[in-house]
């Protein structure tokens, strides 16, 4: 009995042991959507264009990402949001998120789209808004401590 007991404390501290996860996350800005928007249009532009893919490469070689892993989970960011707004009973999706407009590819938020780009796509869809991923990075860092 006494063995028990001892096994039975032994086990119950091994198993308090904790393991850190760290997870940075950007907050997102503090807006309301107006009730008249219903039709949105979704659009990637976290995706690097043509210049920027040099720099993309040796950022995800120094920061231990995956090849083509920023592009990966932000088609999986805006599947999950494709799928949230088909099955939202206030909007109204206008598109599949095929949409890409070239971003900076990194962490960097790219220069704001202009209001006719913006316009141009929304009456293209017929949309009242535009929901653009603008950035999207994932970086693999092990932290010894």
């Amino acid at each position: 009995m006494r063995n028990f007991i001892f096994l039975l404390i032994v086990s119950f501290f091994m198993s308090c042991g904790t393991s850190t996860v760290m997870v940075n996350v950007q907050r997102p800005a503090d807006i309301s959507v107006p009730q008249t928007v219903q039709d949105v249009v979704i659009a990637n532009r976290s995706i690097a264009g043509k210049g920027n893919k040099a720099g993309n490469i040796l950022e995800g070689i120094f920061s231990g990402e995956g090849i083509g892993a920023d592009k990966k989970g932000s088609e999986y960011c805006m599947m999950g949001l494709a799928n949230m707004l088909q099955t939202s009973e206030r909007y109204n999706l206008k598109n599949a998120g095929d949409i890409v407009l070239n971003g900076t590819g990194t962490s960097t938020f790219p220069p704001l789209l202009s209001w006719s780009d913006v316009e141009s796509v929304c009456s293209s869809y017929g949309a009242d808004a535009l929901i653009v991923l603008s950035t999207f990075d994932s970086d693999s860092r092990i932290f010894e401590g």
